[in-house]
């Protein structure tokens, strides 16, 4: 085990400091431009009367230094080599950022709009990973030459960390011949709207609200008919680009479908975890910065005639904020290459968790580290000729917008407790599903709209299924009694994307409609009614608001977290087959084949529910 840094980062962090010390540091020192980073920057960089938008000149300076990174080849680091980038994984840049935040203020790596030396390029990622040829090849090279500037609409007024309740909708609406939707909605903390080419907006195209199927997202010129700039919102740290948007009838073509159609949150999160252990290496180099400056005037300032070093009250709070950033330096490094070494996919089933520690601690250490500074150097700290207060005001704010700690504390304990295991392991959920759209196949009923051959689309969900549920931290992929609890929605709006990209499927709600008597099953069996997949109440805000519903003809129902719902007056729950007996209304008459394989394929159905009824009610008593 070697907790070196590599050879070869280690001659880029120099190379990289040569560069800052040879083209930005006297960049920064040129005419006035020191004023953006001493105790007048506040006022330097807003234009109060402006709405508190960033200063002209202030922008122009973070221009002209990413064009100097750019030509020096520091700038496009982390992207791939044919785009000008050398391909470097999480832990060169987790240790750049930190090394770059370590250094306090200045140019080459500014607080204030996340600007660096280094670029980060989170929109470039979702075009990488999920933009079309024709998208590719228009907006990355723009972006890079600074012509194209997208802001990021996801965020609500009335919504943030349920985004699956997002109320933006897109209705299909052809004009002049050409396919397209109408967009209405809100926006808000729309960073960059003043200088914005292009939206990149998350609107419900089809399901019901709370579902995590059914939001697209869609890339959108910001001068579009339709989309305003309601006000900009005044932050603790100014200047302000967070914009309030108003989306009033705003009409793109299909073009404009950014990813998997209804699969829009996949999009969302393509860049979140690369992200967020960035973002905890940044906080962690800054809260060195405020240690290690504390440290030093603690040795320098001698009230009494004695240096403030040796004053106890002074030394024990800076040993346990030094002792905590070495050990989270540690845990970011490691749970940084292991994401280097696998899949996006298998980084949220076995790191997402970690992540999460790092994320939320570094946030939270660097707040306090920052206090603790203003504390040392008294009355000189609280005032804005030292960083401190500048940093604390910025990294404030990282203990919400990166996933709110609570949100993130609550992942992490979901992993630590296991609450989304069930209370015991039994039976197959895939092989259940297997026989289920197999029989329904045979008898015309409950099969949507599903695309190409059944057998191999089948499959496929089924891996989709069984990776989402060990991702979700169940025991195995083929634990239903845990896939049918509190974890349905996590695997829900896990499997969606993969079975949308890789399955043919038109309508999976169709695919999760077929899981729903497996659930019934399981629900009696525990003498509780079951939750469908698919609708509202599978997906509960993270602070166990419940959420309405009415699935398939039951009553409407509230669920939270911890709970399985209880439906009253509903006769659709008398049994686990009710809800699929009755054909498609558009459904035609079925061939006498099909008809016998319907009753074929009903009897090894029956008997197969019955065996799973017998063995989950034995395996509960053992449990007892």
């Amino acid at each position: 085990m070697n907790f070196d840094i590599p050879p070869d980062l280690k001659e880029f962090l120099s190379s990289l400091d040569r560069f800052i010390e040879r083209e930005i540091a006297p960049l920064q020192a040129q005419d006035d431009n020191e004023r953006f980073f001493d105790h007048r920057r506040e006022h330097s960089r807003t234009d109060w009367d402006n709405g508190g938008l960033p200063r002209l000149e202030w922008e122009a300076l973070l221009n002209e230094a990413r064009r100097r990174a750019d030509k020096a080849g520091f700038y496009r680091l982390s992207l791939p080599v044919e785009y000008g980038g050398q391909n470097k994984g999480n832990l060169w840049m987790s240790i750049i950022r930190e090394h770059l935040a370590s250094k306090g203020l200045g140019l080459f790596n500014d607080l204030q709009n996340e600007h660096s030396v280094v670029g980060n390029f989170p929109t470039i990622v979702m075009l990488l990973s999920f933009g079309n040829e024709a998208q590719r090849k228009e907006f990355i090279p723009g972006q890079l030459a600074g012509k194209v500037i997208m802001t990021f609409g996801l965020t609500e007024p009335d919504h943030g960390s349920d985004a699956t309740h997002l109320e933006t909708v897109a209705k299909p609406e052809t004009r002049n011949g050409v396919k397209g939707f109408v967009l209405n909605g809100r926006k808000k903390w729309q960073t960059g709207m003043h200088v914005a080419t292009h939206c990149i907006l998350f609107a419900r195209t089809s399901g019901r609200a709370g579902s995590t199927n059914g939001i697209t997202a869609f890339i959108v010129p910001a001068k579009t008919p339709g989309i305003k700039v309601e006000s900009y919102e005044w932050t603790f740290n100014m200047p302000t680009d967070h914009a309030t948007v108003s989306l009033s009838d705003v009409w793109v073509p299909s073009t404009a479908i950014f990813g998997p159609p209804t699969s829009g949150l996949s999009v969302a999160q393509a860049f979140l975890h690369d992200n967020r252990i960035r973002q905890a290496a940044s906080s962690l180099g800054a809260a060195a910065f405020c240690i290690q400056e504390s440290i030093k005037y603690a040795k320098e300032r001698k009230p009494f005639g004695k240096a403030l070093a040796w004053n106890q009250g002074i030394q024990f709070p800076l040993v346990e904020l030094l002792t905590q950033t070495e050990m989270l330096r540690l845990l970011i490094r490691k749970t940084a290459n292991d994401m280097d070494s696998m899949p996006d996919r298998e980084v949220e089933k076995k790191l997402t968790d970690k992540v999460s520690m790092c994320n939320y601690w570094a946030n939270r250490l660097c707040c306090e580290s920052a206090d603790r500074a203003i504390q040392v150097h008294g009355g000189v700290g609280y005032s804005r000729h030292k960083p401190f207060e500048h940093i604390y005001r910025h990294h404030r704010r990282y203990r919400i917008t990166e996933g709110s700690e609570e949100v993130q504390m609550r992942k992490v304990a979901f992993k630590v407790f296991g609450l989304s295991d069930g209370h015991f392991k039994c039976g197959s959920l895939n092989a259940l599903l297997l026989a289920i759209i197999a029989s329904s196949a045979a008898q015309g009923v409950g099969t949507g709209t599903i695309d190409g051959d059944l057998a191999a689309l089948l499959q496929c969900a089924r891996e989709c299924i069984g990776d989402a549920t060990l991702g979700a931290g169940c025991s195995s992929a083929e634990n239903y009694i845990c896939q049918c609890g509190a974890a349905r929605s996590r695997i829900e709006e896990d499997a969606t994307p993969c079975i949308t990209a890789k399955c043919a499927a038109s309508d999976i709600q169709s695919i999760y409609d077929l899981t729903n008597e497996i659930c019934d099953l399981v629900a009696i069996s525990q003498g509780t009614s079951s939750v469908k997949v698919g609708s509202p109440s599978t997906t509960a805000a993270p602070s166990n608001t419940s959420a309405q519903s009415t699935a398939r003809g039951a009553s409407p129902t509230t669920t939270d977290d911890s709970a399985p719902t209880t439906t009253e007056g509903s006769s659709d729950n008398a049994g686990p087959t009710s809800s699929s007996t009755t054909p498609a209304t558009n459904s035609k008459p079925v061939p006498v084949g099909a008809i016998v394989g319907g009753v074929i394929g009903g009897l090894a159905v029956i008997a197969l529910f019955a065996f799973a009824v017998i063995v989950v009610v034995i395996r509960s008593r053992r449990n007892r």
